[in-house]
């Protein structure tokens, strides 16, 4: 949303700035048509009306855009529905804001042109004037800001999705398939014993709920102090199918299901102070491994323990890791070949890779990411343009001082940097405003994530110079032709 609101705000500063940069060539028409008797309230409603049509030419395309994103594979970027008959009060009220900024821009230059008189027209003096500098300097400034923003707060966004996907969840996920089914739980080590019969397979083990979205939650008392845990009762070869680190204590073994052994992760020990050998029931903890992360990063840490089962009990979830390049496709249709046999009647298992999985658990933020950096990309787009546009209309207007400049002894290159040392400090005032500003809006977003990472600094050297490259290679493109005009040329033009 705060982009959006960005997106509009500039566009209309360039709006305002491309009308500004016509004024000196407008006034003279302006001037002519009150000789010829032509009111001022006229003149002024005629400027305010060409506002409003260039909002209706852009509306009526905005909206087939909208249409087409909707029913395109973008439309799966958003987590409702991109159809304008369901959204009309929305589209409503973005017209009409639309229609409040044109009024709000087209008044200033509507009474400022009206109020010349021909002499200034002919001068063309507000390109040399004053307050016309002023302005150009403030819009110019805020788009550079917008721009620097805009850069730094996706970077952010991205850096802390690349942490999340990356991020060392604590065990072995590699060529893991998984999939899941409760008719097939009741023979779970039959369906073991097959599946390793299979030349893919390497190993197989199971677990009563999913690994990644286990919602058995216990709570419990220790020592008069109460906590929670997930809990999940596994096949005693579950902790080294997935190369759980064993700290203290011991792993399960075939017979751990007999004794009732339960291991609890790092930090639930740190926290609780549960030693080995405690005793809760009929469970008894044998052995603490290193902590994992079993959920979202950017949710809070949970305190998790794995228990063994016995053949006896329910596994509905499967794990198989598979051999390097092995046949995903024949290996699903063999394990729907075992689904079929065992258990007739029982939905079809769905085969999916574990990492499918993890990445699920960031796929809202992947889409937000992806929305963020396309309307990002696309505002400093727009921004940057305005600049091109501001460039082009000074270079324009100074040729005569140029001129008079190089006849002086002046070279180009003098000429050119000149013209940039303009627009360079402009840059650096405004990253001395976007760096807090960034700083504040990125932090505030990552506050929402449990582990999240540290802004580095680089970031903000980065866009300040990014921008400060585009910025000399526009002014520098631009001032190069300029100063380059013969310079009896450029003074009989002006």
């Amino acid at each position: 949303a705060a982009i959006a609101v960005v997106l509009l705000l500039v566009a209309f500063i360039n709006y305002l700035n491309f009308v500004m940069s016509l004024i000196p060539m407008r006034t003279r028409s302006v001037n002519t048509q009150r000789i010829m008797g032509a009111s001022v309230e006229s003149l002024r409603l005629d400027f305010i009306a060409e506002s409003f049509l260039f909002l209706l030419a852009a509306v009526v395309p905005a909206l087939f855009i909208v249409a087409a994103v909707g029913k395109s594979g973008l439309s799966s970027l958003f987590i409702t529905s991109v159809d304008i008959a369901e959204h009309w009060g929305i589209m409503l009220g973005i017209v009409v804001t639309g229609v409040l900024l044109s009024l709000l821009v087209s008044l200033y230059p509507a009474f400022y042109i009206t109020r010349f008189n021909a002499s200034l027209g002919v001068r063309n003096g507000f390109a040399q004037s004053a307050i016309g500098r002023k302005l150009r300097a403030v819009m110019v400034g805020l788009q550079f800001t917008v721009a620097m923003v805009l850069i730094i707060t996706t970077a952010v966004f991205y850096l802390q999705y690349r942490y999340m996907t990356t991020y060392d969840l604590g065990f072995d996920r590699e060529n893991v398939v998984t999939f899941a089914s409760w008719d097939l739980s009741t023979r779970s080590e039959t369906v073991i014993e097959r599946l390793m019969q299979h030349p893919d397979a390497e190993n197989v083990t199971a677990s009563q709920m999913n690994l990644l979205s286990c919602n058995q939650r216990w709570g419990r008392v220790y020592q008069e102090r109460d906590y929670s845990m997930k809990s999940n009762g596994v096949r005693w070869n579950f902790l080294d199918f997935f190369g759980f680190d064993i700290l203290e204590g011991n792993g399960f073994t075939p017979s751990s299901d007999r004794t009732n052994e339960i291991v609890m992760t790092q930090q639930m020990h740190r926290d609780i102070g549960i030693p080995l050998g405690h005793e809760e029931g009929a469970m008894k903890y044998v052995g603490i491994i290193r902590d994992v992360r079993l959920t979202s990063v950017s949710q809070p840490d949970e305190y998790h323990a794995f228990y063994c089962v016995s053949e006896k009990d329910r596994m509905s979830h499967f794990y198989i890791r598979l051999r390097g390049g092995a046949d995903f496709k024949g290996f699903a249709d063999y394990v729907k070949s075992i689904s079929e046999e065992l258990a007739p009647a029982a939905d079809e298992p769905e085969l999916h890779y574990l990492e499918e999985w993890v990445e699920s658990l960031y796929e809202q933020t992947k889409k937000d990411m992806v929305l963020i950096g396309l309307f990002a990309i696309l505002a400093i787009v727009i921004a940057l343009m305005g600049v091109f546009g501001i460039v082009m209309f000074e270079t324009q207007y100074r040729r005569s001082e140029i001129a008079v400049r190089k006849v002086y002894g002046g070279t180009t290159m003098q000429m050119v940097s000149m013209l940039n040392s303009r627009y360079v400090g402009i840059v650096l005032i405004c990253f001395i405003i976007a760096a807090p500003v960034s700083w504040i809006f990125s932090s505030r977003w990552l506050e929402q994530f449990a582990n999240r990472i540290a802004t580095p600094y680089w970031i903000y050297i980065v866009a300040l110079v990014l921008v400060l490259a585009v910025t000399v290679a526009l002014v520098t493109v631009r001032s190069w032709k300029t100063a380059n005009t013969d310079p009896a040329e450029a003074l009989k033009t002006e």
